[in-house]
């Protein structure tokens, strides 16, 4: 996928503060004549994809819907994603800026305005990241390998149920569109990427997830991290091996023994 400019993007933001839940309307502008659909579609169902996967935490959505708006006074067409939110915080949403301006080409502007009553409430203007780390713990050990063949290995307790190995393709498949999309960019500004492949179980209780190449910043990881411990809950995992196969400015995890 080829890197886009850096033109900033026009963002409009409106929502509340703090950790709420919350009804949102996300709408992706761009000029009535592209005829790109697929793009802002494609964002905007790895979102989804990414809230049913617990890469937030836990947050949910509920009662989505996406259309498209053509507003020809204005010259502009929109995609438009509605849903509600379960528990989620302003700096959760970053990743859908983050995504429209690393993969779509031809937006012009995007929107993401909390619907709310009382417009007074909504005084968080910017998107910005968390200034803290979001998953300060976990249970199980962690190696992590900027040089080794790019993948991510689990050991189980136990051999998997094959409900738990359907769960851990369903979250890597979601985690790895988003880092694909560019939703969590390195430090020096080049948005992530990533190519999966598929996985496998190696061993008797060994599952793991091969890519092609693992490219992103740290809040990718903790994404990752976060959705993992929703399934340590379910199957007990012992120990998670991340390479990211010397793909160069990869971050390296907070936290993280190399």
């Amino acid at each position: 996928m080829t890197e886009m400019t850096s033109t900033p993007l026009p963002i409009w933001v409106r929502l509340r503060r703090g950790m709420e839940p919350r009804k949102v309307r996300i709408a992706i502008y761009s000029n009535l004549e592209s005829h790109d659909r697929a793009s802002p579609r494609r964002v905007l169902g790895a979102f989804t994809a990414a809230l049913d996967a617990r890469l937030f935490g836990g947050a949910r959505a509920s009662e989505e819907e996406v259309s498209e708006v053509r507003m020809p006074h204005h010259g502009l067409s929109a995609v438009v994603w509605t849903g509600t939110l379960s528990r989620t915080a302003p700096c959760d949403l970053c990743v859908v800026a983050h995504m429209v301006k690393a993969s779509v080409p031809a937006a012009c502007g995007l929107e993401i305005v909390e619907q709310h009553p009382n417009e007074r409430a909504l005084l968080v203007r910017a998107l910005g990241p968390d200034p803290e780390a979001t998953l300060l713990d976990v249970d199980w050990a962690i190696s992590f390998d900027p040089h080794g063949s790019p993948g991510i290995s689990l050991r189980f307790a136990e051999p998997p149920a094959r409900a738990v190995v359907l769960r851990f393709e369903q979250l890597v498949r979601a985690w790895a569109e988003m880092v694909s999309l560019g939703a969590y960019p390195l430090l020096d500004g080049r948005s992530s990427r990533a190519r999966f492949s598929g996985t496998e179980l190696r061993r008797e209780a060994c599952l793991f997830a091969g890519f092609d190449r693992i490219r992103c910043g740290h809040s990718a990881f903790e994404a990752l991290f976060s959705a993992l411990n929703d399934l340590h809950r379910e199957a007990p995992i012992t120990r998670v091996d991340v390479a990211c196969g010397a793909e160069e400015g990869t971050m390296r995890a907070p936290g993280v023994a190399a």
